[in-house]
């Protein structure tokens, strides 16, 4: 509960934050300024920031955080590098894509895009957790990013995932094809890449694995 109070001590106004995650990790700011995160079970620092005077985990989002200091808010996902903007205030609570700013007696609400820390997550091949990311609110050019490198990357269930919220039929159809393959006992996805390559128009280089796979283009 966060109350913003009178020089004599009259409540003026009153918000309620609540987050109902259980989480395993814990984010303290120090008298320093410092952001210290610790995982909870072993008590081990994971990482620090410094120039911070507050913190909010994301409630739809247990690895990621928001915080605020020197007219900045910076935003971090997991223990990859930082997001900033400038914003004056202090961050007192994180839902999804939106943050909310106190400054003074004024509450302002954020709009984030979560683009940044979803192509974070896609830089490491993990697909399921940048597909949650893009879940907060990313744009539709994310989306088909998504998309295209989970299905290069052979994770077929994400990436038609990403292309039922574009409501790409082509590149479902595909997915559909090459799952009956699978189930008809093609189980080596390598297999797969060359029809992938020629569906997005990499023509060039769809020709030269279908030439080292002894295969046929269709």
């Amino acid at each position: 509960r966060l109350q913003s109070l009178s020089f004599s001590g009259e409540k003026i106004r009153e918000w309620v934050m609540e987050s109902q995650i259980r989480r395993t990790k814990l984010a303290v700011v120090d008298e320093r300024n410092t952001l210290l995160v610790y995982d909870v079970v072993t008590k081990e620092l994971l990482y620090q920031e410094p120039k911070a005077n507050s913190v909010a985990w994301n409630t739809s989002c247990e690895d990621m955080l928001c915080y605020s200091g020197e007219g900045m808010l910076s935003i971090k996902a997991n223990n990859f590098s930082t997001h900033q903007q400038r914003q004056q205030g202090f961050v007192v609570g994180f839902t999804a894509s939106k943050i909310f700013c106190l400054d003074f007696f004024a509450m302002t609400c954020v709009d984030v895009p979560q683009s940044a820390p979803m192509i974070q997550y896609l830089e490491r091949k993990l697909y399921k957790d940048a597909y949650k990311i893009g879940c907060l609110g990313v744009t539709e050019g994310d989306w088909n990013t998504l998309a295209l490198e989970a299905l290069e990357g052979m994770d077929f269930d994400i990436s038609k995932k990403a292309f039922h919220r574009l409501r790409d039929l082509r590149f479902l159809e595909l997915i559909h094809s090459i799952e009956e393959r699978k189930r008809r006992g093609e189980t080596n996805n390598h297999v797969f890449l060359p029809d992938i390559l020629a569906y997005q128009g990499k023509f060039s280089e769809a020709a030269k694995l279908y030439i080292q796979g002894n295969g046929d283009i269709h």
